[in-house]
């Protein structure tokens, strides 16, 4: 074999070494793109609002307090807890769990959520300590028995009256990939409408897949659309929730 065979057989042998090895650097490449890609990450979960996180649990922590060790509260007590939660989670979700609408009006409205969520408990729990405090007053020693019978008859009342006549209205804009408390009301009225079960199954929280079919399945039955193909399909709109809080 001449020299010069023997240098253009290197030559070749190389190229296509080099060659093979761009061909992995860009296979790697390409992998490490598609994963990139198929694991989408949240633009909510920053430092500033962890901090603002920990500043309304802090705050939730205070204003629980007085009343943990009540039992007529605990019930006041775990729905501010899980409207804190719920909203949370909302901000960890991929896209902040509000599709389309954007970083800035997802953390607008974990504000609004975790502000409204002390305000309800706040009120909430007044009316709560008011009834603990006529049940504690029969101090005076005049006919207790009887000031306990009226002291019960009036909480009996309230907690049964008071379920059935606070219902919380529909918003409009819901759609799928939302997660928030205003989602849960919409699959509890699918729900009753439907007569689906387990309700657990169904009342999460999250707008999934399965809440849009209901939620069509309803509109359809309802007239507001007339197929699943139609535009608001799937989305409740102003008809859809003028239809839903008039039931």
């Amino acid at each position: 074999m001449s020299i010069k065979h023997f240098s253009t057989t290197k030559k070749s042998t190389l190229s296509i070494a080099a060659f093979v090895a761009v061909l992995l650097v860009l296979g790697v490449s390409e992998a490490v793109s598609v994963h990139a890609e198929t694991v989408p990450t949240t633009k909510c979960v920053t430092t500033a609002t962890k901090k603002t996180r920990d500043a309304a649990v802090a705050q939730m922590e205070k204003d629980i307090v007085p009343y943990k060790n009540s039992a007529d509260s605990s019930g006041v007590i775990a729905y501010y807890k899980e409207e804190l939660d719920i909203a949370w989670e909302a901000m960890e979700y991929p896209y902040c769990g509000f599709g389309a609408y954007g970083t800035t009006s997802a953390i607008k409205s974990y504000n609004k959520t975790i502000s409204r969520a002390r305000s309800k408990f706040l009120t909430d729990i007044k009316s709560k300590k008011v009834v603990a405090e006529k049940v504690i007053a029969p101090a005076v020693e005049k006919a207790p028995v009887k000031t306990e019978v009226k002291t019960e008859a009036k909480v009996e009342a309230k907690t049964l009256v008071a379920p059935s006549t606070k219902r919380t209205p529909i918003v409009r804009g819901l759609r799928r990939g939302q997660r928030s408390e205003q989602v849960r009301e919409l699959q509890r009225r699918l729900v009753e409408h439907f007569k689906l079960t387990p309700e657990s199954d169904y009342v999460t929280g999250y707008f999934g897949p399965l809440t849009q079919k209901y939620l069509i399945k309803y509109q359809i039955e309802k007239k507001v659309i007339k197929s699943e193909k139609e535009a608001g399909a799937g989305l409740v709109g102003p008809k859809t929730t003028a239809t839903l809080n008039a039931e």
